[in-house]
Formats: structure tokens, C-alpha cells, sequence
């Protein structure tokens, strides 16, 4: 085992061993993510739970495709950052997948599934060369699921306007962290709250069917007063793109931890942080507790938990009245998330009670509130249905799916019709 290249493990003795971490490819082409593997063992196995990606999954079969290894950008709280990957994975610059490898993975997704394809890590960060190649071979291929991609800054009119040139149905994500522009610089994203408007102002000229705008708690310089302005900054967003209710706004606090091997994790202090744990075994017992904020792996300096608490259940009942208004939401649904937020609010003083308590009743006091605890761990802050985009099904998807099918049985009859994947598998067929 010491030949292995990145491998960490226990010898004999029980000693640790850390091999040298030296094998770091230049591309991501070696990776292929292919869901047919899963679907393969569905049908050889008769076991469709134990190969569901998530709870839901049948409901909402959602894919991801991931365009690279690696980040140029450093958000000081994010594992998988620049500095995360260059500190801790040995890599010095991102591994990108082939444009056309891509556009290959997506292919093989449409083919058999009807959800979203989610494109994971923003592929501006490759250049325009590979922008151009990449959104041009998804018409050549005639792509038509709806297709969502996340970008790390607000996108420009050129890019949404070649978006809506060769896609059917896309979706846009931006995790902007904050509406105030010191706090979201802070966190390592410093461009402005009036770039991001205007982006979803030329987002919407170009038939974005969706934008999701995301909104973090606990993050470095954020005070509760910052968290609880919120609400009102989205309201105006809305006001300039004439109340489009495609814009989805959420929020939610960091939890449950901060990224080890990230900067922050890595230097707290100089953020403005406490760490309350640092080994496993600290963050597996906080993993025991019985509420987020008892969870959480830090304190931050700015606002206390409580404050912290109170101001993400705050600004959450805002941005839900908001989208209720607007119609990005139905009342119905308004209505029962503002009612699963102030159900938290209380349960959550109700912990508080009980974990002042002395340990030894504790634990049967909690055991008693555990029904009510997990209720209100299933789409508090918004409905869980909200974060979906749409799907469509076709006479295509139920061909392709019964088609493998019968190749699966076929393979199980004559196992050397597996070869024919293998070479697949390598890129010769």
C-alpha cells in the first residue's frame, strides 16, 4: 500500500501512514460521470433504494455535471477553494473537463433521465474559448432538459445573450451571501449589489427561466442588523425587474460547519471567529445535538448565536412574504412555510430549556421532544419543493430506459457484451 500515490492509512501496528500526495492531474478528463451505472444496478440487483442519490429522488431526478477539479476563486469559509486545494489537495491550478466530454456526460444524462442537469462549478472560470465550445455544443446535440448553472459572480449580457441563443430551458444560480457589498467583499466576493441587479435585469431579457439568489448567515462582518436588511433589498430587486417572480431568493445559515481547510477554519481568530470544535471526534459529537445552533462548529464575533438564530428566521419569513407576493410562490405554500418557521422559533427556545437542564434528565427530555424536533427539520426556512426547477418527460427517456434494460438482462445472459462498455467507458466507441 505504500505505492499508492494520496493514500492514508493504518498499518499493522495501527500507526497512521500518509503517502505522498503526487498523483494531480492537469485535466478532468479521466472522470466520466455516468447515472446509467446506477440504472445498470437497479436492474441487475431489483434494489432501486439503495442506488437513489437522495431522499426524493424519484420525485425530483435531478443530475449534476461537474466541469472541473479545483477553483480560482478563495471564499474564505469554503473547503473547495484556491487556497483549500493548493493548502491541503496539492493542486496549484484547476483540472477542467473537455468542453466536448461535457457536452458528451449531458448528452448520455438526456438520454435517460427527464429532471435538470445542474452544471456544477462555473465554467467561465476556463476562459471564453471554452464558454463558447461548451454552450454551442449543447445545441448541436439539441439538448431540451432544463439545464441550471451555478456562477461564483453575476454574468454579463453577453453570456445570457448566448445562453438564450443555443439552450431551450436554462437556469441560473448565484450564491451572492449577502445584499450588503462589505460583507459579501469580506467573504471573498467583492463585486457589487448594483452588478448583480443589473445582471438579473439582462438575465431576464434573455428568457432566464429561473433565477436562484442565495443568502448565507454567519458569514465573516455580518452583524444580525445586516441579516434582518435583507428582506429589504430583495424587495427592491424585485421592484426593477417589474416584480419577475423567476427570482427565487433564499436564505439559510452556515451550518452545520465551517468548512474545514478553509482560511477561516484555518485561522479563526483573524476572521472573527471561535472554533468550538476541530478534531472528528469534536465535530461527531456537536453532530449529536439536538438543534443547528447547537450543531454549529463556531461562534462568530459579530453577532451572538441567539442573535444569529432570530435573524435567519427573520429575514426568511421576509424573503417567503415576498415571493408570496410577487407569485413566485402560491399563498398556500407561503402561509405553511411562515408557519413552520415560527413552530421553530418556539422549539427552538423549548431546546434551549431543556439543554439549560441538568445532563442527567437531559436526554429524556429531548427523547420526549424528539417527534416534534424532526417535524421541524424538513423545510423550515422554505418549502424544500421551492429549490426545483421543472422537468419534462418524453417518449425518448422510456425508450432509451427500456432499451438498457433489455441490454443489462442480455449482458447478465453473455457477460462479454460487457466489453463493448469498457471500451466505452475508455472513449474508444
Amino acid at each position: 500500500m505504500n505505492d499508492i500515490p494520496n493514500l492514508t492509512y493504518k498499518d499493522a501496528s495501527g500507526a497512521v501512514v500518509a503517502n505522498d500526495l503526487s498523483w494531480v492531474p492537469d485535466t478532468f478528463d479521466h472522470v466520466r460521470l455516468d447515472y446509467s451505472f446506477s440504472m445498470r444496478s437497479v436492474i441487475r440487483t431489483r434494489d432501486m433504494l439503495s442506488s437513489l442519490p437522495f431522499k426524493g429522488w424519484l420525485n425530483y431526478p435531478v443530475s449534476a455535471s461537474l466541469t472541473c477539479r479545483g477553483c480560482t476563486r478563495s471564499c474564505v469559509t469554503c473547503g473547495g477553494s484556491a487556497y483549500a486545494f493548493r493548502s491541503h489537495f496539492g493542486r496549484e491550478r484547476v483540472a477542467f473537463r473537455d468542453p466536448e466530454l461535457l457536452v458528451r456526460d449531458i448528452a448520455h444524462i438526456a438520454r435517460h433521465i427527464p429532471g435538470p442537469v445542474f452544471v456544477l462549478n462555473d465554467f467561465r472560470q476556463a476562459g471564453d474559448e471554452y464558454v463558447t465550445q461548451f454552450i454551442t455544443g449543447l445545441r448541436k446535440i439539441d439538448f431540451r432538459n432544463p439545464i441550471g448553472f451555478e456562477f461564483f459572480t453575476p454574468p454579463d449580457e453577453h453570456l445570457y445573450a448566448l445562453l438564450a441563443e443555443n439552450l431551450n430551458d436554462y437556469s441560473v444560480e448565484v450564491s451572492a451571501e449577502s445584499h450588503d457589498d462589505a460583507v459579501r467583499s469580506a467573504f471573498g466576493k467583492p463585486y457589487t449589489w448594483e452588478a448583480l441587479s443589473e445582471s438579473v435585469e439582462q438575465a431576464f431579457r434573455h428568457n432566464c427561466q429561473r433565477f436562484d439568489l442565495y443568502f448565507m448567515t454567519g458569514i465573516p462582518t455580518q452583524t444580525a442588523s445586516s441579516v434582518l436588511g435583507t428582506a429589504a433589498a430583495v424587495e427592491g430587486l424585485y421592484e426593477r425587474v417589474d416584480n419577475n417572480p423567476r427570482l427565487l431568493p433564499f436564505i439559510g445559515p452556515m451550518a452545520p460547519f465551517l468548512d474545514p481547510g478553509s482560511m477561516v477554519f484555518e485561522n479563526p481568530e483573524a476572521y472573527g471567529y471561535t472554533l468550538r470544535a476541530r478534531t472528528l471526534e469534536e465535530h461527531r459529537q456537536l453532530l449529536r445535538q439536538p438543534s443547528w445552533k447547537h450543531i454549529l462548529n463556531y461562534v462568530p464575533d459579530k453577532m451572538t448565536l441567539d442573535e444569529m438564530v432570530d435573524s435567519t428566521y427573520e429575514a426568511a419569513i421576509g424573503l417567503n412574504r415576498l415571493k408570496a407576493r410577487v407569485g413566485a410562490i402560491d399563498k398556500k405554500a407561503a402561509v405553511a412555510t411562515e408557519r413552520r418557521v415560527l413552530e421553530a422559533q418556539i422549539a427552538m427556545s423549548r431546546i434551549d430549556d431543556i439543554m439549560r437542564r441538568e445532563e442527567s434528565v437531559r436526554g429524556e427530555l429531548l427523547g420526549e421532544y424528539k417527534r416534534e424536533i424532526d417535524v421541524l427539520n424538513e423545510s423550515t426556512v422554505c418549502e424544500k419543493s421551492e429549490l426545483n426547477w421543472p422537468r419534462q418527460v418524453n417518449a425518448g427517456h422510456v425508450f432509451n430506459n427500456v432499451r438498457l434494460w433489455f441490454k443489462v438482462h442480455a449482458e447478465m445472459l453473455f457477460p462479454r457484451l460487457r466489453r463493448v462498455d469498457a471500451r466505452f467507458i475508455k472513449g474508444e466507441a
